[in-house]
């Protein structure tokens, strides 16, 4: 390998090694056309997971909307057995946009990612199958203007 090649690929292989910040598990589930219907959920199976049972993991969603999604939050309905083997409802407000009218997230050009902490401090285990089920739980049926959400699990700092 020349010289010439060596140095970029080295600077290209750091930036991938640093970029994940302790992330076991990063996911993101597309919603079809961008419309929710309420019977919809969205799937998470967390299997095999390269946690350390010494460490504390946190998990957080993103979300990815639309100029289209005509609401200021996003409620969800999320079931999981992170903590035990019997499954566990939340109830969580996504805040989307901000008392001054303003978007929430990154992004532009009418797309925007929020990222919001859902559980802190959970201890994980590499045997355990872990399940998150999440459910839009509006009002209306359909919505529209939420293109996926995600799912991450990383070391708790």
């Amino acid at each position: 390998m020349k010289k010439e090649l060596i140095a970029p690929f080295v600077v290209v292989l750091l930036l991938f090694t640093s970029c994940n910040r302790g992330e076991v598990f990063f996911k993101f589930q597309q919603i079809k056309d961008s419309e929710w219907s309420s019977k919809n959920y969205l799937e998470f199976e967390l299997d095999s997971l390269d946690v350390d049972p010494l460490l504390s993991y946190d998990l957080q969603l993103d979300v990815v909307y639309s100029n289209a999604y005509p609401y200021k939050d996003l409620w969800l309905n999320i079931s999981h057995n992170l903590v035990d083997t019997i499954f566990e409802q939340d109830l969580l407000e996504v805040k989307l946009t901000g008392d001054d009218g303003k978007k929430l997230g990154n992004g532009n050009s009418g797309l925007y990612q929020l990222s919001v902490p859902y559980k802190t401090a959970l201890k994980l285990d590499s045997v355990s199958i872990y399940h998150v089920r999440i459910g839009h739980a509006m009002r209306e049926y359909d919505i529209k203007g939420i293109d996926k959400v995600g799912l991450k699990v990383s070391v708790s700092r």
